[in-house]
């Protein structure tokens, strides 16, 4: 097999993936020494006689920069190389985190009336009221499904900074016969707790 082909972007994609977890090291630590690690192949492959042969005493073994996996991170980064979450979805590790009762989704679009959960925010449209206020629709994603929220331009004024593509938020609202769920409440996941 040509190692032309095996280039930094491929391993890079191969540790998003997951593929490379066997190794027991953090993903981030992984890609962080990737270009060591490299060049350690590099210099250990001699060409004898027409033949590639590996001689790892030839020059000694490089450092690993040892760096922490931010589950957040790591879980988007699966997504994006897999197209899927391999792992849990991250939304169901922070739920854990929150000291709200939550359902999800699937369970609050099935019971209507007011609902509370807790999704990442996947788009984001911009409104004018009749009356030229400035109010929102966002799509939410929690592990079980994606829906519709609309933010009328009260609730849309104070938290403006906080409506945006990827960020998780927990909301309090209504659901009724519209596919959508008027928003009452919503409060930020701040990533740092």
């Amino acid at each position: 097999m040509s190692t032309r082909k095996l280039n930094r972007n491929v391993f890079e994609r191969l540790i998003d993936a997951g593929a490379l977890d066997g190794f027991n090291l953090t993903r981030k630590t992984m890609k962080t020494s990737l270009p060591s690690v490299l060049k350690y192949a590099e210099l250990v492959k001699c060409d004898v006689q027409g033949q590639i042969v590996i001689d790892l005493d030839m020059v000694s073994k490089p450092v690993l920069y040892s760096a922490k996996d931010y589950l957040l991170e790591k879980a988007e980064l699966e997504k994006e190389a897999l197209g899927f979450y391999l792992q849990q979805h991250p939304i169901q590790a922070l739920k854990e985190t929150l000291p709200y009762t939550i359902t999800t989704l699937q369970q609050a679009v099935k019971r209507k009336g007011n609902i509370q959960v807790f999704v990442q925010i996947r788009k984001v449209r911009q409104h004018r009221s009749k009356k030229g206020d400035l109010m929102c629709f966002i799509s939410g994603l929690d592990e079980t499904m994606e829906y519709d929220f609309v933010i009328m331009p009260n609730l849309y004024a104070q938290h403006q900074q906080d409506i945006v593509k990827g960020n998780y938020v927990y909301i309090e609202g209504s659901i009724d016969d519209r596919d959508s769920c008027l928003v009452k409440k919503m409060v930020k996941y701040n990533k740092e707790s």
